[in-house]
């Protein structure tokens, strides 16, 4: 029942932002969850923006929030001691969770489509945008169930929200007060950005802040390591 009620919250957010972005006048090239926007705007123009690409995403993580604790509380605990391997069963969950963002971006892709007129920059930046922000978001999601199985799952919760708006804030300021670029690297949710990425101009102003390619196989990275440091704790949990 409570799944049942924060899937419609889900989709309630994911409505409200395709409205709020459709009122909202901001020269987005392809379509608004996949562009994000620029650093160095005005502090007003970002506090909508983030507003509105971040409601829905924060959502899911609400969904999500505790999914694997709850599991193994009630049927996860009779698979893993009848029929799987705790490092399987872990990794089915984080195969089940990439399903549920494909389905999220879909849905979020699709509405956004509905009510917006933007235009699609080209094919291959398009495949580009979405691949990148899918990956950005199973990362995230993914460290949200990691940090589930050392703390309690509203920490975790806490933690990786807090770790979002942070990273997009600090890293405006720190392109309007630094030329370092070695922290970018840290701030994983600026890669689900096309403007941050490099692959969506604006207005003849480079703001990228690193590569799409580099972003990727570093999320894939983060992923692995992400996994890896998952089954060995998984592995030395008592789950009776």
């Amino acid at each position: 029942m409570k799944k049942n009620k924060l899937i419609i919250l889900v989709v309630i957010c994911l409505f409200l932002q395709a409205i709020l972005f459709m009122a909202f006048d901001f020269p987005f090239k392809t379509l608004p969850i996949l562009d994000g926007f620029p650093v160095g705007l005005a502090t007003p123009v970002v506090t909508r923006l983030l507003l509105y690409w971040y409601l829905p995403i924060i959502a899911f993580s609400f969904y999500i929030s505790g999914d694997i604790k709850d599991l193994l509380s009630s049927y996860g605990f009779l698979q893993i001691s009848r029929n799987y391997k705790k490092e399987y069963w872990l990794m089915k969950q984080f195969l089940k969770l990439f399903i549920r963002i494909i389905l999220f971006t879909s849905l979020q892709l699709a509405l956004i489509s509905m009510f917006t007129t933007d235009s699609i920059y080209s094919t291959a930046t398009f495949l580009y945008l979405i691949l990148g922000y899918s990956i950005m978001l199973f990362t995230i999601f993914s460290l949200q169930c990691l940090l589930e199985l050392f703390i309690d799952a509203q920490k975790a919760l806490l933690i990786i929200n807090g770790y979002v708006i942070i990273s997009i804030l600090i890293a405006d300021l720190i392109y309007q007060n630094t030329t370092a670029t070695w922290p970018y690297y840290l701030l994983l949710p600026n890669y689900g950005m096309g403007f941050r990425t490099g692959l969506i101009p604006f207005t003849n102003t480079s703001t990228l802040l690193i590569s799409e390619p580099t972003s990727l196989i570093i999320l894939l990275v983060v992923l692995l390591c992400i996994f890896i440091v998952a089954i060995k704790k998984f592995k030395t949990t008592d789950i009776l």
